[in-house]
C-alpha cells in the first residue's frame, strides 16, 4: 500500500485511482520521503566506511588474530534489548497513523487509504482475487493497524525534546474534523458546520498533554479505530462484516466424499478410518516413549507449577479454553471443555509432573533464564514457539508418516468435522432399539427440569447461579460440562481408546446410548461372516492367483471350517501344501477384516491399522502394547481371526530359547476365531497344545492331513 502511494504521487502517464491527501497526510508523506532519502544516503556512507575498514584490516594482516575476540552474548537470558525505532520507522508510522485518522466527508473513495486497498485485490499470477479472499485481507490490515496504534502510543507516551514542539505530524491526535476530506484541506470544506460548532482545540496547534500509553490507545481507538468514527477503519470493518456474512450464508463447494462408508476423500487426501485411528494411537505411543525416556532423569526434580487451564474432573483430564471469536459482537466469551481419554491424560500428568520441571531446571541452570514460561509448551532453546505454523509442520510430518499423505491444519479441520458428522455425532441420533431406555432418558430429563422449575428458576439459571460447585469455572455450568464430556467420550469411543471401553463395560450396554459407528461396525462384521460363509473357495482362489487353481491336501476341509466360523481350528499339513492360503484367501475376499498372523520369522515392526493381514512375531504378540491393538480391533469389530503359523512352537520347553513362545496361549483372550497351522504335531502332544492354548478338546476342530513325504529319505552314510 505504501508503494502504491509512492508510485501514484510521482508524475505518471497511466491511469490510477483518483485521490488527494489532506494537509496532514501530505505533510507526513513528504516527511516520510525525506526520512527515506536520508536513510539511503546514510546507508551508502556506512557501506563506504565499512569497505575502507576492511581494507585497513586486510593490510594489517594477522597481527590482531591472537587477541581476545569479543562476540556478543546471545545465550538465552542475555538477549540484546530490542532496538529503538529509527527516524525512518517513525516517519512510516506517522504516515500510516495519518492515513487512518481521516473522516469521510463525501464518499469513501475520497480517502487515500481506501483507494490504496485496491492493490491488495490483485494477484501476481492470477489477476483479480475472488470475493472470498477479501475478508482475510481486511482482517490482516485491521490487525496491523492495531499494532501500529500500540506502537504509536508507546512512542508519544514518552515524548522526547523534539516531540514537545508542535508539528503537523507530531501526534496521532491532531484531529481536524473539517480538514479530512480527500481534497486539499486548504480549500473550504463543502460540509456545512452545525450552528454553535467550535474549532477543535487540536486544530489550533495545541499540545496534547502526555499520558499513559494505554490512555493514548484508548483515545486513538475512540477517534478512528472503532465503528462510528466514519473513517477508513470503519469502512473496512463494515466491508469485512459484509464479506463474512456473505461467506457464512453462501453454500460452499463440497470437497468431502465418502467411499464405502469407511474411506474418506478430501480433495487429494484419502484415508480409511482405521488408518486415521492408527495415526492417533501412533502419536500417543510415540509421546509415551518420549515421556518414559525423560522421566528417569526428572524424578527428583518435582516443582510446583502455577495455575493453568488443566483440570481433573472425575479422574479425567480436561482442557478449558476461552473462545473469543465474535466477542465484540455478542459480548459472550465461549468456554470450551475438552476431555482427554485416560491414555492421553496420563501423558499430560507425567509431562507436568516429571518432564516440564526438568525442562525448567535446565532453562534456569544451563540457559540462565530467570523467568519461566506460563505456557504448557514453552519456547525451546532454539527460540521456536508453538505457533499455528509449527503445529502445521508437525501435523504434516506425522500424517505423512502414518498415512503417506500430508495433512494441513485446515484440511484436518475439514476431515475431523466430516468424521464427526458421519460417525461421532450419533449419541442422540443413533440409539439401540430399546424403547425403555429412550423413555427412561426422557423421564429423567423431565424430572430434572421440573425440579428446577419447582425451585422458581429455569434449568439454565440453576446451572449458572444456584448451588454451584466450588470447582466450577466462571461462565460455565454443570450441564454444559456434561454435554462437552459426552461429545469428547464419543470421540474417544470412535478412536478406540481402551479406557473408554472399560468404562462402557462397567456401565453395561443398556446404561448408555450407542454411537452410529458401533452399530455399523457390528452389522459390517455380521455381513463379512455371511459373505465368507457363502464364498466359493475354489473360484475365489483362482481369482486371487489369476489362474486356474485346485485345493491341495486338506485345504478344502480347513477352509470349510473357517467359513463355518469354527472358533478353534488346528490344521496339520505338510510343508509346501499351502497353509498360508488359509489366511490369505479370507483376507483377499474380505479386506475390511483383519487377520493377525503370528510367525517366527516375521519382521518386528509397528502394527498398522487398516491392514488386512498383520504379521507379528511371537515376542511382540505377547506384549501389552499389542494386546491394546487387539482390543481396539475388537471394539471396532474389525478382528476376524488370529492365525498362529508353525504352532508347534507353543510346545517349546527350552526357556533359554524364545521363552515367549509358550505364552502364545494368552491370545485366546481375544475371543475370536483362532487358526493354528503346523506341519508337525504328534498325536501324543495334542493335549499339551490344547492345554497351553486354554482349549477343551471337544471344542477344537482338528484337521490332519498326511505329512508323509515320499520324496524325502533319511540314510546313514559311513
Amino acid at each position: 500500500m505504501l508503494m502504491f502511494f509512492v508510485r501514484t504521487q510521482r508524475p505518471h502517464d497511466w491511469h490510477s485511482p483518483v485521490y488527494r491527501f489532506n494537509r496532514r497526510q501530505k505533510t507526513a508523506f513528504e516527511a516520510m520521503i525525506q526520512a527515506v532519502s536520508k536513510e539511503a544516503r546514510h546507508s551508502g556512507d556506512e557501506a563506504e566506511s565499512e569497505e575502507e575498514e576492511s581494507e585497513d584490516e586486510g593490510s594489517r594482516g594477522s597481527e590482531d588474530n591472537d587477541g581476545p575476540s569479543h562476540q556478543p552474548d546471545t545465550s538465552p537470558g542475555n538477549e540484546a534489548p530490542s532496538p529503538e525505532l529509527r527516524a525512518v520507522h517513525r516517519a512510516f508510522l506517522a504516515f500510516c497513523i495519518e492515513l487512518m485518522n481521516q473522516t469521510i466527508h463525501n464518499q469513501e473513495y475520497d480517502m487515500a487509504m481506501v483507494c490504496a486497498t485496491a492493490v491488495l485485490g490483485v494477484h501476481a499470477q492470477h489477476g483479480f482475487r475472488d470475493p472470498e479472499s477479501y475478508p482475510p485481507i481486511l482482517s490482516s490490515i485491521i490487525k496491523v493497524a492495531r499494532f501500529m496504534i500500540i506502537q504509536k502510543a508507546e512512542e508519544i507516551a514518552q515524548p522526547t525534546e523534539g516531540d514537545k514542539q508542535y508539528s503537523p505530524c507530531a501526534s496521532a491526535m491532531h484531529f481536524e474534523p473539517d480538514a479530512d476530506s480527500g481534497y486539499d484541506s486548504e480549500e473550504q470544506s463543502p460540509v456545512r458546520r452545525p450552528r454553535g460548532h467550535t474549532q477543535h482545540p487540536r486544530s489550533q496547534g495545541s499540545i496534547v498533554p502526555a499520558t499513559t500509553s494505554f490512555g493514548w490507545v484508548q483515545q486513538m481507538v475512540r477517534t478512528f479505530m472503532a465503528r462510528g468514527t466514519a473513517g477508513p477503519i470503519q469502512w473496512m470493518l463494515d466491508l469485512r462484516t459484509y464479506g463474512l456474512k456473505t461467506h457464512y450464508n453462501t453454500i460452499a463447494i463440497g470437497h468431502v466424499n465418502w467411499k464405502d462408508k469407511h474411506t474418506l476423500k478430501y480433495k487429494n487426501i484419502a484415508s480409511t478410518m482405521d488408518k486415521f485411528r492408527g495415526m492417533v494411537h501412533q502419536l500417543v505411543a510415540d509421546s509415551r516413549r518420549a515421556i518414559d525416556s525423560s522421566a528417569a532423569r526428572a524424578k527428583e526434580d518435582i516443582t510446583a507449577s502455577g495455575h493453568r487451564n488443566v483440570f481433573i474432573e472425575n479422574g479425567q483430564i480436561v482442557f478449558v479454553t476461552k473462545y473469543h471469536r465474535g466477542v465484540e459482537i455478542t459480548g459472550d466469551v465461549k468456554i470450551i471443555h475438552g476431555y482427554l481419554p485416560r491414555e492421553v491424560g496420563e501423558l499430560v500428568v507425567w509431562y507436568l509432573w516429571l518432564a516440564l520441571p526438568f525442562i525448567e531446571r535446565i532453562q534456569a541452570l544451563v540457559w540462565q533464564e530467570s523467568a519461566m514460561s506460563d505456557h504448557l509448551w514453552p519456547t525451546g532453546p532454539d527460540g521456536r514457539k508453538w505457533t499455528t505454523d509449527r503445529m502445521k509442520r508437525e501435523l504434516q510430518r506425522d500424517s505423512t508418516k502414518a498415512l503417506g499423505q500430508s495433512i494441513s491444519v485446515a484440511a484436518y479441520r475439514e476431515i475431523a468435522i466430516a468424521v464427526s458428522r458421519q460417525w461421532v455425532r450419533g449419541d442422540s441420533a443413533f440409539q439401540r432399539d430399546n424403547e425403555d431406555e429412550s423413555i427412561e432418558a426422557q423421564i429423567d430429563s423431565m424430572d430434572g427440569n421440573a425440579a428446577d422449575e419447582q425451585a422458581t428458576h429455569s434449568p439454565h439459571i440453576a446451572g449458572l447461579i444456584y448451588a454451584r460447585d466450588v470447582m466450577e469455572l466462571v461462565g460455565s455450568s454443570a450441564d454444559r460440562r456434561r454435554r462437552f464430556r459426552k461429545v469428547s467420550e464419543d470421540w474417544h469411543r470412535f478412536l478406540g481408546f481402551e479406557s473408554t471401553a472399560v468404562k462402557d463395560e462397567r456401565q453395561g450396554p443398556v446404561k448408555r446410548k450407542w454411537c452410529g459407528f458401533e452399530d455399523d461396525a457390528e452389522e459390517e462384521q455380521v455381513r463379512r461372516r455371511a459373505r465368507l460363509r457363502r464364498m466359493d473357495a475354489q473360484a475365489e482362489l483362482s481369482r486371487m492367483m489369476q489362474k486356474e487353481m485346485t485345493m491341495r491336501s486338506v485345504q478344502g476341509e480347513a477352509m470349510q471350517a473357517i467359513q463355518r466360523g469354527d472358533s478353534q481350528i488346528v490344521t496339520v499339513m505338510p510343508t509346501g501344501a499351502g497353509k498360508s492360503m488359509l489366511f490369505m484367501l479370507p483376507a483377499f475376499v474380505e479386506p475390511r477384516g483383519v487377520n493377525i498372523v503370528v510367525e517366527r520369522a516375521a519382521v518386528d515392526r509397528a502394527a498398522v491399522d487398516g491392514a488386512s493381514i498383520v504379521l507379528v512375531t511371537p515376542e511382540k504378540a505377547t506384549r501389552p502394547e499389542f494386546g491394546t491393538f487387539i482390543r481396539r480391533l475388537k471394539r471396532t469389530q474389525s478382528l476376524d481371526r488370529i492365525v498362529i503359523d508353525e504352532c508347534h512352537v507353543v510346545l517349546n520347553d527350552q526357556l533359554s530359547f524364545r521363552k515367549m513362545l509358550q505364552q502364545l496361549g494368552q491370545l485366546a483372550i481375544a475371543e475370536t476365531q483362532m487358526v493354528l497351522l503346523t506341519p508337525t504335531l504328534p498325536p501324543s502332544l495334542e493335549d499339551t497344545l490344547f492345554e497351553r492354548m486354554f482349549w477343551q478338546r471337544e471344542e477344537v476342530t482338528l484337521i490332519r492331513g498326511s505329512t508323509v513325504r515320499p520324496n524325502i529319505a533319511y540314510s546313514v552314510v559311513d
